[in-house]
């Protein structure tokens, strides 16, 4: 695989956000996109979005190995994910579980062309100038009228788990709480339709628009699409520095300033929801110390609350240093899947959740992202995820909770729909 040298060119923006609409309408004409958005959060980048097909790697055997591999050969920028079966490898597990998708368990795509607002500037990464001149002047062109950004049909989803079924399940984790199987495990179910059509574009932007998160994600490989308002990063390197942002807690965001800030006291305050934090704090930090240099993992921000538009987390940053010559491989195998995502302890926890959920969790509960020519990297935790398949007509989104012995069953499945309420309401 030959090395190509991008070129690079600066152009001036006058709207952002009508600019994010035109790059979102030209994505419909493009196999392969992935748009990084942080909505004006504290980033290293406002948004990244990339297109087009130079090469591509899909694995679901030795993917490791084969990911390294193909990020030293391409040296370039490269986009993809990372499902949460990847531990079937990483672990030697072999989960039996219904997969709603077929998806390999990791794939990445090297694109023609890159997109990156910094919060003030706009920069084009680039191979071919007449490709992307044309593209920039697309782009200028597009005038997308309202109707084009109408609404979804109602789209109904069918609950994998009734009510009831859902509290059985977490009555049998409280139980093997109890006799030591299991400390926190965070358990999952779907919610599904087999037979739907929705405008994946425009419900992204709604999506989005609904929740304003972080780390959101729309990602497209032809007739496959990811729609992620994902609050939560999994984990990011800037040169030696690893950081990762666990979150465990969750409250609706109130009608009222007087309501919210009783909402937000009331989370801070939860020493059930405290404790789970910690917990996942300190398989975290587990996790790090087996790839860090000695002495460097260090909590920088713990059980910190912080507001998004639709919902209060609580969240908790720890850093770690790494020598350079550390590949990717050896950090995914240290950290994935997150901790966040499965409980403690880790290994013995991810068996139990194989035994009690019903699915494949596929790319739910996995990581999307990119690494740079320089192997830093940056990638969110798939959570408040829209998977779609409009080939198949096939639509899912998951949702799960940290499950403790002080876990209330009630409480843990109104915290599952208010987790998805935004998801609910931009396919309506």
């Amino acid at each position: 695989m030959a090395i190509m040298d991008r070129k690079e060119k600066v152009f001036v923006v006058k709207n952002i956000s009508h600019l994010k609409e035109n790059l979102m309408f030209l994505s419909k004409s493009k196999e392969n996109v992935i748009l990084l958005d942080s909505n004006n959060k504290k980033n290293d980048y406002e948004f990244i979005f990339s297109y087009g097909k130079i090469s591509e790697l899909k694995s679901s055997d030795n993917s490791l190995e084969k990911l390294d591999n193909y990020i030293n050969q391409v040296n370039d920028w490269i986009f993809g994910f990372i499902s949460y079966d990847l531990k079937d490898e990483i672990e030697d597990f072999n989960s039996k579980n219904l997969k709603y998708f077929e998806v390999p368990n990791l794939s990445f795509f090297q694109p023609s062309t890159i997109w990156i607002f910094d919060g003030v500037i706009l920069r084009a990464l680039y191979f071919d100038e007449k490709e992307l001149l044309e593209d920039w002047s697309e782009i200028n062109k597009i005038h997308i009228r309202s109707d084009e950004n109408k609404n979804n049909l109602n789209v109904e989803l069918k609950g994998r788990l009734s009510k009831e079924e859902y509290i059985k399940k977490i009555k049998n984790i409280k139980n093997r709480i109890k006799i030591g199987d299991t400390y926190e495990l965070n358990f999952c179910f779907d919610f599904f339709n087999d037979n739907t059509k929705i405008n994946p574009e425009n419900t992204f932007k709604k999506l989005n628009k609904l929740t304003e998160s972080p780390m959101s994600v729309y990602y497209k490989d032809k007739h496959f699409h990811i729609l992620s308002s994902s609050p939560e990063r999994f984990i990011k390197r800037n040169k030696k520095t690893i950081i990762s942002q666990p979150i465990k807690g969750t409250k609706k965001r109130g009608k009222t300033f007087k309501e919210d800030l009783f909402l937000i006291n009331s989370l801070k305050n939860s020493i059930k929801e405290k404790s789970e934090n910690h917990m996942i704090v300190d398989l975290v930090r587990n996790d790090l110390s087996r790839i860090a240099k000695k002495g460097s993992v260090k909590v920088t921000e713990l059980s910190k609350i912080n507001t998004y538009k639709n919902i209060h987390q609580m969240v908790s940053t720890i850093e770690a240093q790494i020598e350079n010559e550390v590949f990717f491989s050896k950090i995914l195998k240290s950290t994935f899947p997150m901790g966040s995502m499965t409980g403690a302890p880790k290994i013995k926890t991810m068996k139990i959740i194989d035994e009690l959920e019903e699915t494949s969790r596929g790319i739910y509960s996995g990581a999307i992202g990119y690494i740079d020519p320089n192997k830093n990297f940056d990638f969110n935790v798939v959570i408040r995820t829209i998977i779609y398949d409009d080939k198949l007509s096939k639509i899912s989104v998951n949702v799960g909770s940290g499950i403790t012995f002080k876990s209330d069953p009630e409480d843990e499945y109104e915290e599952c729909l208010t987790k998805i309420d935004a998801l609910k309401k931009s396919l309506s």
